[in-house]
């Protein structure tokens, strides 16, 4: 389930994370992160489904501001 579903645009991930982008920019890079894995789990409805996975060495909070990341 990993890619996109019949007459879908973007996958599942990719369309979760386009509208983070949009309507959660003011998050850190982090808690977008973690949103866009909620989302896409619920969406999926099991977390063996689709499971989002992410590693990360981040030392600083950083978010994205008008589509520049800060």
């Amino acid at each position: 389930m990993g890619g996109r579903q019949s007459g879908e645009r973007y996958s599942v991930y990719t369309k979760h994370f386009l509208r983070a982008l949009q309507n959660q920019a003011h998050l850190s890079i982090t808690d977008l992160f973690t949103q866009v894995r909620k989302d896409v789990i619920q969406e999926t409805q099991s977390e063996t489904q689709q499971m989002p996975w992410e590693s990360m060495s981040l030392t600083d909070r950083y978010g994205i501001k008008n589509n520049i990341i800060a």
